[in-house]
């Protein structure tokens, strides 16, 4: 199923210098000092690495944070890894063995793999649904983790209010997705919720937007909602969080391309 993206999702550009350095040998001793953990690294004036931190990398192993290079005038250059600079500004990054490269923002294909164990009609035929009646709870992408939305206190006004009791129509295509910036101190859950109205089976989106990348995103389960039917999901969002890893994007499809959609779509924020 191919969703038609109208997205709110805004596009972050950023200059980014990247400098892989290697210093070996005598004469780069000679020429000057290096040095490690020395400095510490700030994010949108959020504290990141402290001085003295060492970095863990993907195999477990501890290296250093940053690298300081003194020449011998006595002028410093700091360096960090690739595969920090990427966490830190949440870019997408891989190896490129072919081209003995660093990509950075590569598209590298679909990364969901539907599931099947949920049955929707098609006319006067049953056809496997590709997706699951219900999503994966404790799954972490960014700033959110999918909780079970009973856990949250839905009772009292909430903190923020996207979408309320919004009825959305559509004939041959689906909900416009649309994307939200969410910050914990404005509230510490997100809920979505979804009735179908109408009767065709939909499929209920949400996924994480990658900050630098190729148009990717990082999806939490998709949803079968049969007619009828409402679905609650719900998110935590993580208070030490940095703003690039705190957007989400809600998407309601019909999983019969032809189809359209008849839903009731809310989208609130509470403490």
């Amino acid at each position: 199923m191919k969703r038609l993206k109208k997205s709110g999702t805004f596009s972050l550009g950023m200059a980014v210098m990247l400098v892989i350095a290697l210093l070996v040998g005598s004469a780069s001793a000679a020429a000057g000092q290096v040095s490690f953990n020395q400095v510490g690294v700030r994010l949108f004036g959020e504290p990141k690495v402290s001085t003295g931190e060492s970095y863990k990398a993907s195999n477990g192993q501890e290296v250093p944070s940053v690298i300081t290079y003194t020449d011998a005038a006595g002028g410093k250059t700091n360096y960090l890894s690739v595969r920090q600079i990427s966490d830190l500004l949440d870019a997408e990054v891989s190896w490129n063995s072919e081209l003995n490269s660093v990509d950075f923002a590569t598209y590298s294909g679909p990364n969901m793999e539907p599931k099947v164990d949920s049955v929707f009609v098609m006319g006067d035929e049953e056809v496997p649904s590709p997706f699951p009646n219900e999503a994966k709870l404790g799954v972490t992408l960014g700033a959110f983790t999918e909780i079970d939305p009973k856990t949250v206190d839905t009772s009292g006004k909430p903190a923020s209010t996207y979408l309320k009791d919004t009825h959305i129509t559509a004939e041959q295509t689906g909900f416009p997705t649309l994307a939200y910036g969410f910050h914990p101190m404005a509230g510490k859950y997100v809920v979505f919720q979804v009735t179908n109205n109408g009767t065709k089976t939909q499929a209920v989106t949400v996924e994480r937007v990658k900050t630098i990348s190729n148009s990717r995103t990082e999806p939490f389960t998709t949803v079968t909602l049969a007619p009828g039917q409402t679905v609650t999901r719900a998110f935590s969002i993580s208070s030490d969080s940095t703003q690039l890893e705190r957007m989400l994007e809600f998407g309601v499809d019909p999983i019969d391309r032809p189809d359209g959609v008849d839903i009731t779509v809310s989208l609130m924020q509470y403490k």
